[in-house]
């Protein structure tokens, strides 16, 4: 075995190639240096060859038979079997890995640190098959998202470009549970580390229950949509920080690119916010 570390992608490396290919300029924009493009997204040294590939497996099929019959298709059910689980576990594994490695867990206390240790080591193990699952106690989820059909009392006006185009991670802490939270295009990953609340706070979407995933209504508590909102703000404050030089250059490149296919989706989340908020959804310097 070949246990030289590869460098990885924390989010999958064909995410950006749909966010270049939809997007207007062909690039995309990081929240922490908005008026830099890049092709690529965050990388570690996390992997062996071997663990790598294993991977890449699961990354391909949920891609042809989840995420592009979504976005592309409106595909609204999924027959499915262990490799989802698996690619959810990856996502929330590398994640967690790379705030542990970046030092970003001590600001959330020695109790939470122990928790972390423990999925940690369940995920790692569940993704080596030296588990059969990650412990029911640290169930996952996965949440399908799509344009607002009309607008709610807290909706943000960055709402749209948010669930369509923007790519997060995080961690979230309450008196009761943590977890790890994967956003791509269209899709949220939700990885319990220690949970204490009632289940009828989180429901829908749940991995690992039976081989059917569809995309209907979900359930979740009052403060996991204000962590939406919080992030929305924060990525529209990312795209008032766009220098005019680089808002130039985006504008000529949306302009030479109007009849381009590929371009509709980057169009469509915009027009998505217009058409809920008006002149709301621009940006407010």
């Amino acid at each position: 075995m070949d246990n030289e570390l590869q460098e990885s992608h924390i989010t999958p490396a064909f995410i950006f190639r749909w966010l270049r290919k939809t997007s207007p300029t062909g690039f995309v924009r990081m929240s922490n240096e908005p008026n830099r493009r890049k092709q690529d997204g965050l990388k570690l040294y996390l992997l062996c060859k071997d663990c790598e590939q294993l991977f890449s497996g699961y990354k391909t099929k949920f891609a042809n038979e989840i995420f592009y019959p979504f976005v592309n298709s409106g595909a609204r059910g999924f027959d499915y079997e262990d490799w989802i689980l698996k690619f959810c576990v990856s996502l929330t594994w590398r994640s967690l890995k790379y705030y542990e490695l970046n030092g970003q867990l001590d600001e959330f206390g020695s109790a939470f640190i122990e928790q972390a240790k423990i999925a940690e080591k369940l995920w790692r193990n569940y993704l080596l098959s030296e588990n059969d699952s990650p412990s029911s106690e640290l169930e996952h989820h996965i949440y399908f998202m799509d344009s607002l059909i009309e607008v709610g009392e807290d909706d943000h006006p960055f709402i749209n470009r948010y669930v369509q185009r923007v790519l997060d991670m995080d961690i979230v802490t309450t008196d009761v549970e943590a977890f790890v939270i994967v956003k791509i295009p269209y899709l949220s990953f939700i990885g319990f580390i220690g949970r204490q609340s009632d289940e009828k706070c989180w429901s829908g979407g749940e991995l690992g229950k039976h081989n059917l995933l569809l995309t209907g209504e979900y359930t979740a508590p009052r403060y996991y949509w204000g962590h939406i909102k919080t992030k929305c703000e924060i990525s529209h404050k990312m795209y008032d920080g766009i220098s005019n030089k680089q808002r130039n250059k985006i504008d000529k490149a949306r302009a030479s690119n109007s009849n381009n296919p590929n371009r509709v989706a980057s169009r469509k989340a915009i027009k998505d916010d217009i058409r809920l908020f008006g002149n709301n959804a621009h940006r407010q310097k």
